[in-house]
């Protein structure tokens, strides 16, 4: 299981410095269970991310929408 105290993990974390885009496919079980840990750390270590899931289709609008808003996010940190 995933765990943010980890070794391997704080040292991931100390070299992100932007943000993170996590991608999953709807029903994908194993990688689903782990999201809202990797989520809380993302959080716990203040990068900013957001998640997309997807099913068969792709929603390419919506992706796009929220990617714009985390780039914009990441803009205004580095002002």
């Amino acid at each position: 299981m995933f765990s943010s105290d980890t070794p391997q993990v704080s040292s991931f974390f100390n070299e992100l410095d932007k943000g993170v885009l996590l991608i999953l496919q709807k029903f994908c079980a194993p990688h689903e269970f782990d999201m809202p840990i990797i989520r809380a750390s993302h959080q716990e270590h203040g990068i900013p991310s957001i998640f997309l899931e997807f099913d068969l289709a792709v929603p390419l609008g919506q992706f796009r929408s929220r990617i714009e808003a985390l780039v914009e996010m990441l803009q205004m940190e580095l002002v």
